[in-house]
């Protein structure tokens, strides 16, 4: 079984390299979830982040049975608490900047079993590593999650959030083609990577059982101080493996806009939908489709039109069921469940989009459906985002409508209106970029490099 380095001095160390660039300008999320699945999240400069004291509370809390994470993107001011939700995490209106870039790699594990999965954190170092081709392996710092492993590229330089998150997608699409294993896509600040000196309880509450969360691999000695990669040097070196597989990249345009056109997520992938060409690209500055699945949950848009969640299909409750205007639950059919008795779900493998099963006019969908949203046996009327489900059910389909209220939310008092509108304008003003006004100043540990941005 591959060794991992779980200590706390370990775990500084690589807490000290991904984020010291942060220092007294942005925070990072660390994530804490319960036994009880509560979530906890917690928004810290990086000098309490780096403190003794600090990681010795973050393995004291592991030990009772939490699950601990960190957030990949410095966020630039602490989420603001709202009514139901004391504990907000970071989104897209808070996005900072990455220090490095990021994959996140499953293995098989108690729940999580099947060829979509690496069988071993062993076989997962290998291929991957493959995939990133020597240079980018080279500068990557593995990390043992307990039932799989996470890369960390550290860059020489910090870069807005979302320049990082677009060069991951890429190595995410890259990585699942070449390896035909399931990536995660971690990419946005509200989702976050695991705690390095912590453990993983995926197995259950049992001690022994209790997997640690630690480094496998340090980046190589050339990779560290101003060995580093730029995002440029990332890109490049991700081309030069790509085209040496794949013969159709065009040699001209942008290689990284290719390349994401390869990799964008198509929903024509639910089973007898039409694709009829609906592929909203995450991650684009202004994206509706985007911005709206990061800021809204399916209760924000659903429940104020008379939508109402019904109890899940399985034990876990990993998926919502919901019920259109006007119909009244069959209590006792609640025990079993049929898509076909419902009027609408999100399952849990697509938790941006709503199957609707319905095609009562009482549902308030028109114009945004797409597909015919078929489900195995269950043939659906369609699917429809976040975003255009609200502007069906808000707007009456009409999406100029609904840019104009997004464009004037100082008129409004729909939640909706003000989070997307924030959000939207905040994106249009991110493009800017980090001068450096000094030279990069090394640090103690190898891999590291103190990142000091001059806006």
């Amino acid at each position: 079984m591959t060794e991992v380095d779980h200590t706390p001095e370990s775990a500084r160390r690589v807490l000290q390299g991904l984020y010291t660039w942060a220092t007294g300008r942005e925070l990072i999320e660390v994530s804490i979830k319960s036994p009880r699945g509560k979530w906890h999240a917690q928004h810290w400069g990086v000098e309490t982040l780096l403190a003794s004291e600090t990681i010795k509370q973050l393995a004291w809390w592991s030990e009772q049975g939490r699950e601990v994470y960190m957030g990949c993107v410095g966020l630039v001011s602490k989420p603001v608490a709202t009514k139901g939700r004391p504990y907000p995490r970071g989104n897209a209106t808070l996005r900072g900047h990455a220090g490095a870039l990021w994959l996140d790699v499953d293995c098989q594990a108690p729940g999580r079993e099947g060829d979509d999965y690496f069988a071993s954190i062993e076989e997962a170092v290998d291929v991957v590593d493959s995939c990133l081709g020597p240079v980018l392996a080279d500068a990557s710092l593995v990390i043992g999650s307990g039932w799989g492993v996470q890369y960390w590229i550290p860059l020489a330089e910090p870069v807005p959030g979302a320049d990082a998150s677009r060069v991951v997608r890429a190595l995410v699409g890259w990585v699942g083609e070449m390896s035909d294993r399931k990536i995660d896509r971690v990419w946005d600040v509200t989702r976050v990577m695991r705690m390095p000196g912590t453990l993983n309880w995926r197995a259950g509450p049992d001690e022994d059982s209790a997997r640690p969360s630690g480094v496998v691999r340090w980046p190589e000695p050339s990779r560290s101080r101003d060995g580093r990669l730029s995002l440029g040097n990332v890109t490049d070196a991700l081309a030069a493996q790509v085209t040496d597989v794949i013969d159709d990249w065009p040699g001209e345009g942008d290689f990284l806009d290719w390349l994401l056109h390869r990799y964008t997520p198509d929903y024509s992938e639910i089973e007898g939908a039409d694709g009829g060409g609906w592929i909203p690209v995450p991650g684009v500055l202004g994206d509706l489709d985007s911005i709206a699945d990061e800021v809204l949950e399916w209760t924000d848009v659903l429940e104020p039109h008379g939508w109402r969640c019904v109890s899940g299909p399985d034990p876990a409750g990993r998926e919502q069921v919901w019920e259109r205007p006007g119909k009244q639950t069959d209590e006792d059919s609640s025990s079993g469940f049929d898509a076909s008795e419902r009027s609408a779900v999100v399952y849990a493998d697509k938790p941006q989009l709503l199957v609707v099963y319905s095609d009562s006019s009482l549902t308030g969908f028109a114009s945004g459906l797409r597909g015919s949203g078929r489900r195995g046996t269950a043939a659906g009327v369609g699917v429809i985002s976040k975003w255009r489900a609200w502007v069906d059910l808000a707007c009456a389909g009409d999406e100029d409508v609904a840019r104009r209220r997004l464009a004037h939310p100082e008129d409004e008092s729909d939640v909706v209106v003000e989070r997307l509108a924030e959000v939207w304008r905040s994106e249009a003003d991110l493009i800017e970029e980090w001068g450096r006004a000094a030279e990069l100043e090394a640090m103690e540990a190898p891999f590291m490099t103190t990142m000091t941005p001059d806006r």
